[in-house]
C-alpha cells in the first residue's frame, strides 16, 4: 500500500505577497542610491562653481597687479583695462554691464582679458580640458564680475570686486558669490 501525500505548492494570493515585500525591500535602497546621486553631482557642480568664482577673483587680481606694476599707485591707473576704460566704468553692475575674465583668456598685453556681455557671460569647456570663452561645449555655469567703489569717494583708493557663478540644477538656481576688496597698495 501506497502513501500519498497531498500536493502543497504556492497560492497565487502567497506568491503575489512574497513579489510585493521583494519589491519594498529593493526599491528602498534604489531610491537612496539615486539620491546620493543627484547629491553627489549637485556638489560636483557646486566644487566647480566654487573654482570659476576663484579663478576669476584671482585673475581680476592679477590684472590689478599688472597695473600697479606697470602705472604705479595712486589715482585710478590701477582699475584701469589696457587699451580700454576704467574698470569702475566698464563692468557696472548697476547700468548692467557684466564683465568676466579668465586665466585662459589672455590678452595681447599678457594679462588676463576682460570679456564684456550683456547679461552673465556664458562659461564654455573649451576643448583643452580648461574654461573658457572662446570656443568649446557649453556648460550650465554663467559668470560675471562688477566693481563698485567702497565708499563714497572715488578717489579713495579702495574697490569691491564681487564675482558671481550662477547654473541651474534642474529648475532650481544656485550661486556663488565671491568678493575681495583691492586697494592701490602693492601687495
Amino acid at each position: 500500500m501506497t502513501t500519498s501525500y497531498p500536493q502543497r505548492g504556492f497560492t497565487l494570493v502567497e506568491t503575489l505577497v512574497a513579489i510585493t515585500i521583494l519589491m519594498i525591500a529593493v526599491t528602498g535602497p534604489l531610491v537612496i542610491a539615486s539620491r546620493s546621486l543627484t547629491i553627489a553631482l549637485a556638489a560636483k557642480d557646486q566644487m566647480v562653481a566654487s573654482y570659476l568664482a576663484q579663478e576669476s577673483m584671482e585673475a581680476l587680481k592679477s590684472l590689478h597687479d599688472n597695473n600697479i606694476y606697470t602705472n604705479g599707485t595712486g589715482g585710478r591707473v590701477w582699475m584701469s583695462i589696457p587699451g580700454s576704460p576704467m574698470l569702475i566704468d566698464a563692468c557696472d553692475y548697476e547700468q548692467a554691464i557684466l564683465c568676466d575674465v579668465s586665466g585662459v583668456d589672455i590678452s595681447s598685453y599678457g594679462s588676463p582679458s576682460i570679456t564684456t556681455c550683456t547679461g552673465p557671460c556664458t562659461i564654455l569647456l573649451e576643448p583643452n580640458g580648461f574654461y573658457g570663452h572662446r570656443s568649446g561645449t557649453f556648460t550650465p555655469f554663467t559668470r560675471y564680475f562688477y566693481v563698485r567703489m567702497s565708499g563714497d569717494n572715488p578717489d579713495s583708493g579702495m574697490m569691491i570686486a564681487t564675482v558671481e557663478v550662477d547654473w541651474l540644477e534642474g529648475t532650481v538656481p544656485y550661486r556663488v558669490s565671491l568678493s575681495s576688496e583691492l586697494t592701490d597698495a602693492v601687495r
